[in-house]
């Protein structure tokens, strides 16, 4: 008798499928979590800028909109 049985397939499926069950939601919180972190490195680096400079910074029209862009990005892949 060649080929495999239907038990065989079921418990290969099993042992596979068990350790991916448990290990893809560790990988999405991971992913969620370097969003938020990436998040908290925009919001320092404008702090920085600002205290740099004395609450002095000036952007122009288009930078302000380049950074609100960035921050809402980083905050609509965290929720």
């Amino acid at each position: 008798m060649r080929g495999f049985r239907l038990i065989d397939l079921i418990t290969i499926i099993a042992i596979l499928g068990t350790p991916s069950a448990i290990a893809l939601p560790e990988f999405v919180e991971t992913g969620n979590a370097s969003r938020v972190s990436a998040a908290h490195a925009l919001c320092g680096a404008v702090k920085y800028a600002n205290a740099k400079f004395g609450g002095q910074l000036y952007m122009s029209q288009l930078g302000k909109r380049l950074l609100m862009g960035a921050i809402a990005f980083v905050l609509r892949a965290t929720v």
